[in-house]
């Protein structure tokens, strides 16, 4: 039995039936809990390594604003062209190393082969890089930019 054993520990099968699995029932532990929606902020929480930083805050930017192109992310179409339009741009911009974090991250809405450019870049020639890889893949009549330079 100990060979048995000592076999089932080594192949590391053993090790996976004593992971205890979890189920929806199981309780969380409290040192385990995220408050939802909470106000505190780190230093209250007891986190004296992190500060909060207030820039980093940017809801009113994302509260969905009248107009024509009013589109948010959850509107993209599924649609196998505007996927891989999406996909294309998103690509395209991704493999572009000089652009900043920001950029890469820019929100791309495409329905209907209409594509929607939203959120913060660093500078002018990153809205313009992006707005021009947009259009090589969209066509420029296709591509709306709402990006803000910060």
């Amino acid at each position: 039995m100990r060979n048995v054993m000592s076999q089932l520990i080594t192949s590391g099968l053993l090790s996976l039936a004593l992971i205890p699995s979890a189920h929806a029932g199981d309780k969380v532990p409290a040192a385990m809990k995220i408050p939802v929606n909470s106000k505190s902020t780190p230093a209250e929480t007891g986190d004296r390594n992190v500060t909060p930083d207030p820039s980093a805050d940017n809801s009113s930017r994302n509260s969905v604003h009248n107009g024509k192109n009013a589109v948010t992310a959850d509107q993209a179409s599924n649609d196998k062209s505007d996927v891989e339009i999406t996909r294309q741009i998103r690509q395209s911009i991704v493999k572009d190393k000089s652009l900043s974090t920001n950029a890469h991250n820019v929100k791309i809405v495409t329905v209907k082969g209409r594509v929607v450019l939203k959120g913060p870049v660093g500078t002018n020639d990153e809205k313009a890089k992006i707005e021009d890889t947009a259009a090589s893949v969209a066509g420029k009549d296709k591509v709306v930019s709402e990006i803000e330079v910060k």
